[in-house]
């Protein structure tokens, strides 16, 4: 009914205003009402402030007599002038305008009465609620369900009652707003009646009432609000006191079967009528081949499966229907399993996370039914106004009406089964407060599985789902685990290999370096799999990864597949070795790692220099100790002019031999390499092995002391750079000394 009244709310509001506009217009003078003669303007009720003896603020019974009296006053008189006015004929006096006042006095007389009676209620309420007096229900305890949802629904209806009043006022205060008018009520005085003088009336007093509805609509709203205050209390206590009620529930199972039973009978019926229905269009189709009148039985046939149509659809509405009912008796039963204390905090949080997507689903599909309903509205709209056109053949007509028959019927049924949908959504949502309540009683337990819940939730929230396979926030971090778990066990694995080759095996560093990185390698992928596996995630879940990974490899990240798959290599060939000395880029180092992406070289002042594996590849790399440490080294000697240089060569071969880091084999050898400037120069070969990068210079120098040693005691000397100036004058040059 609330709602109705919402919907035409325009219908009475706007034709008061409508009216006070009308009369509005009439004004011919708009003057304040203060300027008017004193003799003509009685002020009504005195004024305090701003505000006058109509208000809400005044209680006392006493000024509502006063008030009331004054106004019965002013229409008596009114109806004596009218009176006077039809014996005596008056022309001054406009008799309508009179009526209308006086009927507008009456309406107000009526508003102030009822302003009256709505302070008393409102002045009783508040002392019962002082007194606790309403807080419980007239019925003793113990309450069922069924008393319960009586409460409920009572707060309901107040709810909306109190939405409309909302409405209501607002709208009366735009409508006031609007309004010219003083606070001041102005009496009529049947001394002077021109019509100045009546419209300033005609305006004031609707102005007046409107404000008086207004004080009225606001008082109504204050009792409402206290009523949906005690009813709440009342839910409260008889919440409560909540008992397991058999009779009740039996009694409730007992109301959904037999609503079960005539929905039974009703598909029974419309299965014979579609039997009927079926034979009817399957003799009409027939008679379309031997009948001349072929349009007429074209109609028929239409008409005909319009019908079956509207039959089926609406056995399947009452096939929905049946479910809700079902569901309905499910509801009632696990409503009173509440009661009697027959589920688990654990059930209650699954049982309302069932409930709340249930509700959800059944609005979805309220949805659809109310614009279906909406659709079919129209389209009975559409024929209503075809069927009023003129000039249409009987066939169409026949067509017509049958189509709005069946239109009508689906539209019957629909209601039906949206009605069912509101009461299911209304029973489901009582359990779920009904849940909600308990589970506020409940201690840390409920606190414990509400966080497991959340929790629990959270880990089950799919990210992404591919061919029926969700892959769950749990799946992720079950396979990230794995995978971490996974990684450590290789990397032990790996580390327990390389201990066990190096102190059993005769390998190479390199090629245990090789097989640890491929086992490493092997065991990640592995792992890998087995944590999609595990958690069941498809690989087709990454599938989406290709298309970023091309672009990667093709821009950003081909240095670094380059230099990965250059790794790889080096393994392989073994162009280098872990622990070979190497010169890259004039600077030398000792190799101690290959990796994935890059070699460690740690150079003679124990610097280490990652270089990019690309880089072995791509440049020239001087490898000391590829195929084995052994290298030659070669010492320039240069002596002076005159000295023997066959001792010298023996000096040179003693100086090496002499030396405990040179290698004996292959024998040093000493080359007469060339006649210089100011010595004659000797080169000197020798063969060392090379382990540390050090080595090589450290030999070299002790090879040049033993050299120097052995020069030394031969008397030969290591010649130094010397110049000889010759002159060439044509004179002798003098030569004098002077003595100091």
């Amino acid at each position: 009914m609330l709602i109705s009244l919402y919907k035409y709310r325009n219908h009475s509001i706007v034709y008061i205003f409508s009216l006070i506009v009308i009369l509005s217009v009439l004004l011919c003078n708009n003057k304040a009402f203060s300027q008017l003669p004193s003799n003509n303007i009685q002020t009504f009720f005195p004024r305090t402030g701003n505000k006058t003896s109509i208000s809400s603020d005044h209680n006392n019974s006493n000024q509502f007599v006063l008030n009331a009296t004054k106004i019965q006053q002013v229409i008596n008189n009114i109806n004596k002038i009218i009176h006077k006015t039809k014996y005596t004929k008056t022309k001054n006096i406009n008799i309508s305008k009179l009526i209308f006042i006086k009927q507008l006095y009456q309406n107000l007389l009526e508003l102030v009465k009822k302003q009256y009676t709505l302070k008393q209620e409102l002045k009783i309420l508040n002392n019962k609620l002082k007194n606790n007096n309403i807080i419980k229900p007239s019925k003793q305890p113990p309450y069922n369900l069924s008393f319960y949802d009586s409460l409920i629904d009572q707060i309901s209806r107040l709810n909306q009652e109190i939405e409309t009043l909302k409405l209501d006022i607002k709208l009366t205060k735009n409508l006031l707003n609007q309004l010219k008018y003083t606070k001041n009520l102005i009496i009529f005085n049947y001394k002077n009646n021109n019509l100045n003088n009546l419209n300033n009336i005609i305006q004031n007093l609707n102005a007046n009432i409107l404000r008086i509805r207004l004080n009225n609509l606001k008082l109504n709203l204050k009792i409402l609000k206290i009523n949906k205050k005690v009813l709440q209390s009342q839910v409260n206590w008889v919440r409560k006191h909540l008992y397991f009620d058999k009779n009740d529930l039996d009694k409730q199972i007992q109301n959904i079967n037999a609503q079960k039973l005539k929905i039974k009978e009703k598909i029974n019926q419309l299965l014979e009528t579609q039997q009927k229905e079926e034979k009817l269009w399957k003799l009409t189709i027939e008679k379309l081949h031997f009948n001349k009148n072929k349009e007429f039985i074209s109609t028929q046939i239409q008409t005909k499966e319009t019908w079956l149509k509207t039959t089926q659809l609406m056995l399947q509405q009452y096939e929905e229907i049946l479910k809700l009912l079902d569901k309905q008796k499910q509801i009632w039963i696990e409503r009173y399993k509440l009661l009697n204390n027959k589920l688990t905090i654990k059930k209650l949080l699954i049982l309302k996370h069932n409930i709340k997507q249930d509700i959800n689903n059944l609005n979805k599909i309220l949805n659809i039914q109310q614009n279906y309903q909406i659709n079919l509205q129209s389209q009975l709209a559409l024929i209503d106004n075809q069927l009023h056109t003129s000039n249409l053949t009987p066939q169409v007509e026949y067509r017509l009406i049958s189509l709005e028959k069946a239109l009508k019927l689906k539209a019957k049924t629909k209601i039906e089964y949206i009605i069912y949908l509101f009461k299911t959504i209304a029973l489901e949502q009582k359990l779920l407060n009904q849940i909600d309540y308990k589970l506020s009683q409940t201690n840390i337990e409920k606190t414990i599985l509400t966080i497991t819940s959340t929790i629990d939730k959270f880990l089950n929230f799919s990210i992404w789902t591919i061919d029926n396979n969700a892959v769950t926030v749990k799946k992720l971090i079950i396979s990230i685990i794995v995978f971490i778990l996974g990684i450590l066990g290789a990397k032990y694995s790996v580390r327990k290999l390389r201990i066990h080759l190096i102190n059993s095996t005769q390998l190479e560093d390199t090629t245990i370096s090789a097989i640890e990185k491929i086992t490493f390698y092997t065991l990640v992928m592995m792992v890998v799999l087995l944590a999609l596996k595990i958690v069941h995630i498809p690989l087709e879940a990454f599938a989406f990864l290709g298309g970023a990974l091309a672009i990667g490899i093709g821009f950003g990240a081909q240095n670094l597949i380059n230099n990965f798959i250059s790794g790889f290599i080096m393994m392989a060939e073994r162009p280098i070795s872990i622990g070979d000395i190497i010169e890259i880029e004039g600077k030398a180092g000792i190799v101690e790692e290959i990796g994935a992406r890059c070699t460690r070289i740690r150079t003679i002042g124990n610097i280490h220099i990652l270089v990019p594996n690309s880089s072995f590849l791509e440049k020239n790399i001087t490898n000391w100790t590829l195929s084995d440490r052994r290298i030659r080294i070669s010492i320039d000697v240069g002596v002076a002019y005159g000295s023997p240089v066959k001792q010298v060569q023996k000096l040179l071969i003693e100086a090496v031999k002499q030396c405990e880091n040179t290698l004996k084999h292959p024998e040093p050898l000493v080359i007469f390499k060339d006649f210089g400037d100011n010595a004659l120069i000797f080169k000197l070969y020798f063969w060392i092995s090379l382990k540390k990068i050090l080595e090589r210079d450290i030999i070299a120098s002790e090879v040049r002391f033993k050299i120097d040693e052995l020069f030394r005691k031969a008397n030969i000397v290591i010649a130094f750079p010397q110049r000889d100036v010759h002159l060439d004058n044509i004179s002798p040059i003098r030569i004098k000394i002077d003595k100091d």
